[in-house]
Order: C-alpha cells, then structure tokens, then sequence
C-alpha cells in the first residue's frame, strides 16, 4: 500500500506545481545508507520556495545522481525537502531480476532539508531506517 501511495504522489509532485521562471543551478550528489551507496530508486526534491520546479534523480552506480526538473538539469535555488522512493524492480548483470527488498524500508530523515544555493555542487544524502 505505502509503494503504491508513493507512486501516485511522485507525479503530482514531479509534475504538478511549479511554473514560471525560476533559478536553477546544476546538483549532482552521493545517496547512501549506513555508509553504504544506495544504486537504485529515485530521490525527489521538492522547493518550499512557492512556484519553484520540483527536481527528481535515479540513483545509479556508487549512489551518485544528478537532479533534473521539467526545465532541464539541476534544482531550483531553494531549501528542499528529500524523499527517497525505492525501486519496483532492479537487474542483476546477467539480466536475471534482483532484490529489492535492501532498497525497502529506508527513507530520509523526519524533517530533513537541503539548501540549494547558486553554486551548491554536490550533495550528500544519508538515509535512515523508517
């Protein structure tokens, strides 16, 4: 039910405020839990600042990403708050289907935000067992 409720609150969030122009900067970042690289799942960036873009990023190799928003790459300049959104599915190398259930039960601490400034570069992002 929580997975199902997340994926129908991320487009709205990805997609539905926003508009106007905005000040962007590019972002890349590391995501890890427990000092380990998080490789997979999404991290959503969501401005308080009000008609802010909302930025999104799939977390790849060593848990590094880079955010992108409906007007190309990087995040609006503003405090944002975080959510981790783990993956449905992921691949082994050999193409076989792998576990997810390591990517479950994470999430960003209560309360957490990141301040995006205009030359903010990488970020880091620790997640905590929810």
């Amino acid at each position: 039910m929580r997975s199902s409720l997340l994926f129908a609150i991320v487009p709205l969030v990805v997609f539905g405020c926003g508009g106007g122009e905005y000040p962007t900067t590019p972002v890349t970042g590391v995501c890890t839990a427990e000092g380990q690289p998080v490789e997979a799942g999404e991290l959503v960036f969501h401005p308080k600042a009000e008609n802010a873009p909302p930025s999104i990023a799939k977390l790849g190799e060593g848990g590094r990403f880079e955010l992108s928003n409906t007007g190309g790459k990087g995040a609006a300049v503003a405090v944002h708050t975080v959510l981790y959104v783990p993956p449905e599915t992921v691949e082994n190398e050999d193409g076989t289907a792998g576990d997810v259930s390591k990517y479950r039960g994470w999430g960003v601490p209560e309360g957490f935000t990141v301040e995006i400034g205009p030359n903010s570069g990488t970020v880091e992002i620790e997640l905590v067992r929810q």
